[in-house]
């Protein structure tokens, strides 16, 4: 049987050549690091000009990261200590009761304006903004548990799980600004929540068909790579 992906931990090395320039390669504030881990992680898979991205991250800890790819990395610049890639297998049936963890930009689409037109928001936002009341700090807090576990749950039944009676634990709501690309002078902005919980499996050909290719938006930046156990 022939593995489905691959998964791999990657570190940086801790040896003077990639100690020289460790500030460029983890900046200090989240937004830039956000933005030099989507180039660090690259480099492990960018071995044709025309490659499309076929891998999922997520960082552990600045430096570090947990990737799962269609293919093993290869570390032509010996800038990481790369793990041998364990081939990724799942065997799962219908009712297996997982834990996951999950990293996402959640997002919702709205018509506004006088345009009308269709424009992304994060769903935190959106919640907030839409509630209209005087205290944001608990506007904020609601809308992170409610707007954030309806964004989950109403992927759940097309990606092969269930969680409607399972607790879900929701944080780590941020907002990251990242540099664009040479020339673009207004920064990206990137929200990001942390799932984590218990969910059972419905369709197991559509769970891991989520599992390789990820959920929501801004996977090349690190999110939508869902861990179960």
């Amino acid at each position: 049987m022939m593995p489905t992906a691959f998964l791999t931990r990657v570190r940086l090395r801790e040896v003077p050549s990639v100690r020289a320039i460790m500030r460029m390669l983890v900046p200090q504030s989240d937004g830039d690091r956000l933005a030099a881990s989507h180039h660090l992680v690259w480099m492990l898979f960018a071995d044709e000009a025309e490659r499309k991205r076929d891998f999922l991250w997520r960082e552990i800890e600045p430096g570090e990261f947990l990737i799962l790819s269609k293919r093993p990395p290869v570390d032509a610049h010996q800038v990481f200590n790369v793990d041998s890639p364990k081939p990724f297998m799942p065997r799962i049936e219908v009712g297996s009761e997982l834990q996951f963890l999950l990293r996402a930009n959640p997002t919702v689409d709205q018509r506004i304006g006088p345009d009308r037109q269709s424009r992304r928001h994060d769903v935190v936002m959106a919640a907030i903004h839409a509630s209209g009341g005087p205290n944001r700090a608990e506007a904020r807090r609601q809308a992170i548990q409610t707007a954030g576990r309806k964004w989950l749950v109403d992927r759940a039944e097309r990606n092969g799980f269930d969680l409607s009676t399972r607790p879900v634990r929701i944080d780590g709501y941020q907002q990251l600004r990242a540099p664009r690309k040479a020339g673009d002078a207004s920064p990206m902005t990137i929200s990001t929540l942390d799932y984590s919980g218990q969910l059972v499996v419905t369709d197991p050909a559509r769970f891991i068909t989520m599992l390789v290719h990820g959920m929501g938006r801004a996977r090349a930046f690190g999110c939508g790579l869902m861990l179960v156990r």
